[in-house]
Formats: structure tokens, sequence, C-alpha cells
């Protein structure tokens, strides 16, 4: 439980420095399809002319503010969407302020792409009215689909790869024996290239992990057909 302490540490300590001009911690609510949905945003500042930009702490890594994170694009998206049902509102940006729990000072002047700081505002993109209108109501669509099915005794619908946070698949070469692989590819085809004709190697398929799952990431893991079939197979 050590980064979830750490995280709600760092936002009880930035909730009790609020800022002037900013609302924090606001639970929004709104109607969709006959649904509830709400969401608390972190911290919501309002510009000179009216308009507002959203942002959220994470208390994340390193890798995680180099390579970025396509949930963060959705969970704030959404947030842009649920403050714009209130009258007169307009949201312009959205932003992570990421507190660094891995950063390490003597690579940050080494490394081009490597964090300045230890805490850094990231910018994310803000989609279309359109485009974050459609996905709170496919997402929406996919909860009622799903609770309908448990009611009747149906089948839960499946979580896709990137919703298990899967890793890749890999192809390691070895010798016949060998727990150390020579090389390991990302596809079958680049593997047996290198393997060839010779008989002292192998190939080894190894399953991508599902960090989701198997990290207790998922509160409910324990109960899922899905884990048990498919996490350890």
């Amino acid at each position: 439980m050590l980064w979830s302490v750490l995280g709600t540490s760092v936002h009880t300590m930035f909730e009790r420095h609020q800022p002037e001009g900013h609302i924090v911690e606001e639970r929004l609510f709104a109607e969709v399809d006959g649904w509830s949905i709400s969401g608390a945003i972190d911290l919501q500042r309002s510009e000179a002319d009216g308009t507002m930009t959203i942002m959220d702490y994470k208390c994340t890594s390193v890798w995680s503010v180099i390579h970025g994170k396509v949930e963060w694009h959705k969970q704030l998206n959404f947030y842009a969407w649920l403050a714009e049902q209130k009258d007169g509102v307009k949201v312009i940006g959205l932003q992570i302020i990421a507190v660094l729990r891995d950063w390490q000072r003597a690579k940050s002047k080494i490394e081009t792409n490597y964090p300045l700081a230890p805490i850094v505002i990231v910018d994310v993109p803000l989609w279309p009215a359109e485009e974050r209108d459609r996905y709170v109501r496919q997402r929406v669509k996919i909860h009622q689909e799903a609770e309908y099915e448990r009611l009747t005794g149906g089948h839960i619908p499946r979580c896709s790869d990137e919703e298990q946070w899967k890793r890749a698949d890999t192809f390691a070469v070895k010798k016949r024996g060998n727990k150390r692989a020579l090389r390991v590819f990302d596809s079958m085809a680049e593997a047996e290239t290198f393997a060839g004709e010779a008989a002292e190697r192998e190939i080894e398929e190894r399953r991508g992990k599902r960090v989701r799952c198997e990290d207790n990431w998922c509160r409910v893991a324990q109960w899922c057909e899905q884990y048990e079939n498919e996490a350890w197979s």
C-alpha cells in the first residue's frame, strides 16, 4: 500500500495549500442515459477570460512522464466533459501535476528527455467536444450492457489487453537447456531468422505480463473468471 498512501498524502498536502482563484477537490455529477455519473476534480483554475484549466495530481514514475499514459488523456477529458455540463463553463486546458517518486538528479543532468525537476506539469491534449461526449456515452453504454448481462446471468465483456495493461509478448532465442536468452525479439519471424537452422537453438514464447491483474492493481481479480483462465496461462 506504500504508493497508494504516498499518493494520498501528496493530494492532502496540496489541498491544504489551495492557491487563490482555484477550486479544489470538487465532485461533479451528470446524468447520461438514465445513469448518474460523477468525478472528483483535483484542481480547477479560472482564467482571466472566464475559461477554465483542469489539473490532476499524480504521484507517479519518471517513466510515465517520459512515455505518457493514455489513461491520463481519458480521465482528464472526461473531467472536461463533466465540468462543461455546468452552464457557462468552457475548458481550454488540461494538465497533470506529476510528483516523480523515482526522480534522480544525476540523470536529469545527462539524459536529454529526463525531467529537470521532481515535480513537473504535463499538458494533456484536449479532445474536441464531440469526441469527449462520444467517449463518455460509450463508456456508460459499456457499463449498462455489462450490468444487464450480470443481472440476467449472461457473460460480462472481457477486459482488453489495454485495460489489463498487458505488456507485449516476446520470443527468446536460447541454447537448448539454458534459461538465459541469447536474444529476445518482438516477433516470431525475427526470432526464427536469428535462430536459423542451428539444432542447438530453441525459441521460447514469453507471454507479456498483465500488470493490472497480476500486480494487485485490480481489486476484483480474485473473483474474475478471465483472470483465472488467462492471467497465469
